[in-house]
């Protein structure tokens, strides 16, 4: 199995965000305002200008999985942050959705 994650670290140095994952940074603007590297004509606080230096690095996280599932980014995202039609496992079993008449059986069915 492959693993993407690694350790995310966001460095909050005086006028300068960073991080060690990603490219992009935030740089004061003054008046505690944040112009963040990919949000080019807008300021942000602190807080925001760390979750977007943060995003930036999941963001390139995600790319790794979607490069594993062979699907472009934003539609691998988008079917991640949809609603699942599958039921919840039952505590302690293993789950497959229910099968059609007409599909075949499902991994786990058929090492069986």
């Amino acid at each position: 199995m492959k693993w993407i994650g690694e350790t995310m670290a966001v460095h909050v140095m005086q006028g300068l965000i960073t991080a060690d994952l990603t490219e992009h940074q935030a740089r004061s603007a003054g008046s505690g305002q944040w112009a963040v590297s990919y949000l080019p004509g807008r300021t942000v606080g602190l807080d925001q200008a760390v979750a977007a230096i943060q995003l930036a690095e999941v963001t390139g996280e995600a790319m790794g999985y979607a490069e594993l599932l062979e699907l472009p980014l934003l539609e691998a995202v988008g079917g991640a942050m949809a609603a699942s039609t599958w039921r919840r496992p039952k505590r302690g079993r293993r789950y497959w959705p229910r099968r059609r008449e007409d599909e075949s059986p499902s991994p786990a069915e058929s090492a069986g």
